[in-house]
């Protein structure tokens, strides 16, 4: 612990001396070179937050390619291929692809349509009847 405290203060000190250097030498900077300064005092945060934000993106496609590979090769495989029937258009220039389906499906979806329909033709019949 005394050693990361003394390798503290060290740095401490030798960035004051640092400090002091520099600007024993300054002279006062005209609007213009105020300005400029403004600007590249803005622009490090700027470009050093944009170059660790690529560094990160960087790391996380590394990190992921293995699985997506992995992914890609098991859905070339037809482990997880389901036959279904095409709904909507298909082919080059046919339109919309809307979705595809099997037959299992069609029928869960009817069923829960006929329940809402049922539903709301119920809360209509109620509605006229209240008033």
């Amino acid at each position: 612990m005394e050693a990361a405290k003394r390798k503290y203060h060290e740095f401490q000190a030798a960035h004051t001396r640092l400090k002091k250097a520099i600007h024993r030498y300054r002279m006062p900077l005209p609007r213009w070179g105020i300005n400029v300064m403004k600007c590249v005092y803005f622009s490090i945060p700027v470009v050093g937050g944009y170059f660790v934000m690529e560094y990160a993106k960087a790391q996380s496609d590394k990190k992921w390619q293995d699985k997506i590979a992995v992914r890609d090769t098991e859905s070339k495989t037809g482990a997880n291929e389901v036959s279904g029937v095409k709904i909507g258009a298909g082919g080059y220039g046919g339109g919309v692809k809307l979705a595809e389906s099997n037959g299992w499906e069609q029928e869960m979806i009817r069923h829960r349509m006929k329940e809402l329909l049922s539903k709301e033709k119920e809360k209509a019949k109620g509605g006229k009847e209240g008033k």
